[in-house]
């Protein structure tokens, strides 16, 4: 509920947890934040609604990152943000990033008995409709907002290619290796019009 526009709602009912959990004037916090100038910037906009809102006070823990992986894993601070994008074709690449145990991104080693068996029981499965329940379930379980990792944005990347330069084929993902040996530079090339297909 925290994604709608008007969350004057959401606030409240955070204040009412806040005030049943003891910390009715809010609390400290530390945040382990990576170097990079959009985490950076994230940060200090959480910070500011954090405070705004709820009282909050959050010291941002900015690193390089080797501190802050090693943050992460030693729970150091109170919490610390990090992405995954979804570029993976298989959902259980993403699992167990976050919710296998003894993994960087799970310090705590947070789990359910329930969530461990379906996870335990996606990776077996072939039949992609069954799959799809069983993904449906982990997500009624993780929406009741009970695990270590709570979605706190989302970034949209994007970039442009010189319409010059011809054969570029983007990689799978960020962390793939550019290729450039197989592309040229084609000086008589025409800019493509709105209609052409998008590079893939």
């Amino acid at each position: 509920p925290g994604f709608r526009q008007d969350n004057t709602d959401d606030v409240a009912e955070a204040k009412k947890l806040l005030t049943e959990a003891g910390f009715p004037d809010g609390f400290k916090l530390t945040f382990n934040v990576d170097g990079s100038r959009t985490t950076r910037t994230n940060a200090g906009l959480i910070a500011a609604q954090l405070l705004a809102n709820l009282n909050i006070e959050v010291t941002i823990r900015v690193a390089d990152r080797t501190k802050f992986y090693q943050g992460l894993r030693d729970g150091s601070a109170s919490m610390s943000t990090i992405g995954s994008g979804f570029y993976f074709l298989e959902p259980q690449t993403i699992l167990v990033q976050f919710f296998a145990k003894d993994t960087l991104r799970n310090p705590e080693n947070w789990d359910t008995p329930r969530m461990n068996k379906l996870m335990a029981l996606e990776a077996r499965e072939l039949d992609q409709e069954v799959r799809r329940g069983l993904y449906r379930e982990m997500a009624e379980i993780l929406n009741q907002g009970e695990s270590h990792y709570v979605p706190l944005y989302w970034v949209g990347r994007a970039g442009s290619v010189n319409y010059h330069i011809q054969n570029f084929r983007p990689p799978y993902h960020p962390h793939t290796i550019w290729k450039w040996d197989q592309i040229w530079w084609d000086p008589d090339a025409k800019i493509r019009g709105p209609d052409a297909p998008p590079i893939r």
